[in-house]
């Protein structure tokens, strides 16, 4: 996911002041996987890169959100996270909606683009271990990218 994001200020006459922010998920030695990626949630979803993505058991070409259940006994899916998805822009997909992708299976990524469900972090315990662990044993080099830009002149 290469981001940039740009805010017009400033704007008078013939001048104007323009900031660029870019953000980069993926950031170096990346490895992905096609797939088609299958909204299980059961209600409208939109899918951004970031998103933790596990096999659908129904069909292994699929691949579903990983969810986070509390309590985890009532079934916490975060433990088979196989990658994160890779999809330009945002895609409204509605109950049971597909569309093609990438998912990210290796590399080095910006922790903290990550979308990851409500009230989990990388440090959820999930089973024995954190979800950064189960991260870290795919493949995945987690870096915590922080933006330098300057934007009040």
């Amino acid at each position: 996911m290469k981001n940039v994001e740009t805010t017009q200020r400033n704007a008078t006459r013939n001048q104007s002041t323009v900031d660029f922010e870019r953000k980069n998920l993926f950031l170096f030695g990346n490895r992905y996987s096609e797939a088609i990626f299958k909204n299980d949630t059961g209600a409208e979803l939109v899918a951004t890169a970031g998103i933790l993505v596990m096999r659908d058991v129904n069909d292994v070409t699929k691949v579903i959100p990983a969810t986070y259940n509390v309590p985890p006994e009532s079934g916490n899916l975060l433990g088979n996270t196989i990658g994160i998805l890779n999809v330009e822009g945002e895609n409204t997909l509605s109950i049971a909606g597909e569309i093609n992708c990438n998912v990210c299976i290796s590399g080095d990524i910006d922790a903290g683009l990550l979308s990851l469900p409500v009230g989990v972090t990388l440090n959820t315990v999930v089973g024995t271990k954190i979800l950064k662990d189960i991260l870290t044993d795919l493949g995945f080099v987690l870096f915590n990218v922080t933006e330098n830009s300057k934007f009040d002149n």
